[in-house]
């Protein structure tokens, strides 16, 4: 059965295949991999493929990590886009209404 460090061993190569996958930060996201196989027991469990370490499930993992930060850096971007510090408090307070009320008519529609 895979350790994670036996999984560590190859980090070089989990750096590149981050890379690869279009991360910003290649090293922070095989470190948020080791930290979701280590949160799951049943992950490292299923990494051993006959006595290897199974490749194709660690670039699952690590694709769906470095998915994960996209998404969370996209919604970042656009609510930083959408409030302006900048701005005067109630007027970024109007703003926040007229999207929850958008975003109200657009989910019962």
């Amino acid at each position: 059965m895979a350790t994670l460090l036996q999984i560590a061993e190859r980090h070089a190569e989990w750096v590149k295949m981050a890379a690869y996958l279009g991360s910003e930060s290649p090293e922070d996201s095989v470190q948020d991999m080791y930290l979701k196989l280590a949160g799951n027991p049943n992950m490292v469990a299923r990494i051993d493929y006959k006595g290897n370490i199974n490749t194709m499930y660690i670039f699952t993992v690590l694709r769906s990590v470095v998915v994960d930060l996209q998404r969370k850096k996209k919604r970042e971007h656009y609510d930083e886009l959408l409030y302006d510090p900048c701005k005067e408090p109630l007027e970024s307070e109007k703003a926040k209404q007229n999207f929850m009320s958008k975003e109200k008519n657009t989910t019962n529609d």
